[in-house]
C-alpha cells in the first residue's frame, strides 16, 4: 500500500494546463469573433430611390457625375448636385461610420487580465488569470442592440436623402411660381402705367376728374410695386436654390432650367397613408428604434450581476498548484437601477416617437 504523508499532502490539480488552456483558446476565438455590420448601406438604398449616386467620404470633386453647369442645371441635376455635396448631408452619411465602429465594439470581448506575483524568499510563484465571464451571454444582445441602432440610422439617413431631394423639387417649383409671378405682374406693372398716363392725358383736355386720374396713378404705382417685390422673391428663391445644391458662394449667375411641374392625379387619402406607412424610411427607423431599446432595458437588468472566472496558480520547485475559481459581485449596494430607469424612459419615448 501506497503511504501518504498526512502533514504534507499532494496538490490538488482540479484541472490540468491543458484543459485550462483549451478553455483559455476557446474563450479568445469568441471574442475575436466580432459580428461586423452586415446590414445594406443607405448608399445603395437611395441611388436606387433617386437614381444618383452619393460621394465617398474622401471625395474631391465639387460636381456631381454627369452635371454641368454649359447648359443651366435643371431639377434632376440640381437633386444629383445636392445628394452629392450638401455638407449637411454628407455630415449625416460620415456619421454612419460611427455606428460602424460601435457595432464592431460591441461585439468585442472584455481583455482576460493577468496577475503575477513573483517568488522572494520562501514565497513561492503566484499568478492568477481573470476572464469576465458575463461578457460571453451579454455579448450577443450588445451586438443585436447596436445592430437595430446601426439599422435605424441608415433609415434615417435613406430618409434624409428622399427629404434632400424633396427640399430641392421643392425649391425648383417655388422658383418656377416666382418667375412666372414676376412675369405676370412686370406685365400688369406696364398696363398701369400706360393707362395712368393715358388718363393723365385724357385729364389735360378735361375728359376725366382729378379723382379719377389720381386713382390710375395710385394703381400704377401699386402696381410697380409688386412687380418690385415680385423681383427680390425671384432672387431669394435662386438663393435657396443655391443653398440645397452647395453652391450659396458661386458668384456667376446660375440658369436654372425651370419646368412646369407635373401635375400627380389625384388619389385617395386611404391609398396615401397606407403607401406612407409601408414605404417612408423614417416609419420604419422608429420601429426598429423601439425593438433596440426594448432589448436595451433587457441588457440593463442583466448587467445587475457580474461574474469573472479565474484560474490560480502557485507553485515552488516541483510542486505547481492550479485551479479555478469564480469572482462574483453581490449587487447589495448598485443594481443598476439608473441605467434601467434610463432604459425605460429610452423605451417610452421610442414608442411616442413612433
Amino acid at each position: 500500500m501506497q503511504s501518504t504523508n498526512l502533514f504534507n499532502p499532494p496538490p490538488r490539480r482540479w484541472f490540468s494546463a491543458a484543459r485550462i488552456g483549451a478553455a483559455g483558446v476557446a474563450f479568445i476565438l469568441a471574442g475575436c469573433a466580432s459580428r461586423q455590420p452586415d446590414v445594406t448601406g443607405p448608399e445603395a438604398a437611395i441611388r436606387a430611390l433617386t437614381g444618383h449616386p452619393l460621394a465617398g467620404p474622401d471625395q474631391a470633386e465639387t460636381l456631381a457625375p454627369g452635371v454641368t453647369f454649359l447648359d443651366g442645371l435643371t431639377e434632376e441635376e440640381s437633386v444629383a448636385m445636392a445628394l452629392w455635396s450638401q455638407p449637411n448631408f454628407r455630415a449625416a452619411l460620415a456619421g454612419l461610420g460611427i455606428s460602424r465602429a460601435r457595432m464592431i465594439e460591441a461585439g468585442q470581448l472584455v481583455n482576460p487580465s493577468l496577475s503575477m506575483l513573483f517568488p522572494v524568499g520562501p514565497k513561492q510563484l503566484e499568478f492568477a488569470v481573470n476572464l469576465p465571464v458575463q461578457a460571453l451571454w451579454l455579448r450577443p444582445r450588445r451586438v443585436a442592440i447596436a445592430d437595430f441602432d446601426y439599422r435605424q440610422l441608415a433609415r434615417r439617413l435613406v430618409q434624409n436623402g428622399l427629404d434632400t431631394r424633396r427640399d430641392v423639387r421643392v425649391g425648383f417649383v417655388d422658383a418656377w411660381r416666382m418667375a412666372e409671378l414676376r412675369r405676370f405682374l412686370d406685365s400688369r406693372a406696364r398696363v398701369r402705367n400706360e393707362i395712368a398716363e393715358l388718363q393723365m392725358e385724357r385729364l389735360k383736355i378735361g375728359a376725366l376728374s382729378e379723382r379719377e386720374a389720381t386713382q390710375a396713378r395710385i394703381d400704377s404705382a401699386t402696381a410697380a410695386q409688386a412687380a418690385t417685390r415680385a423681383a427680390h422673391e425671384v432672387v431669394a428663391a435662386d438663393q435657396r436654390l443655391r443653398l440645397l445644391v452647395a453652391l450659396e458662394f458661386w458668384k456667376e449667375p446660375i440658369d436654372w432650367r425651370y419646368q412646369a411641374p407635373d401635375l400627380i392625379g389625384s388619389l385617395p387619402e386611404e391609398t396615401l397613408i397606407r403607401g406612407a406607412l409601408a414605404a417612408r424610411p423614417d416609419l420604419r427607423a422608429a420601429e426598429l428604434m423601439i425593438e433596440g431599446n426594448g432589448l436595451r432595458a433587457g441588457l440593463a437588468r442583466s448587467e445587475i450581476y457580474s461574474a469573472i472566472a479565474v484560474i490560480d496558480a502557485n507553485g515552488t520547485g516541483g510542486d505547481f498548484e492550479i485551479g479555478p475559481g469564480l469572482n462574483l459581485a453581490l449587487p447589495i449596494f448598485n443594481r443598476n437601477e439608473g441605467r434601467i430607469e434610463g432604459a425605460k424612459a429610452l423605451l417610452r419615448k421610442s414608442v411616442l416617437d413612433y
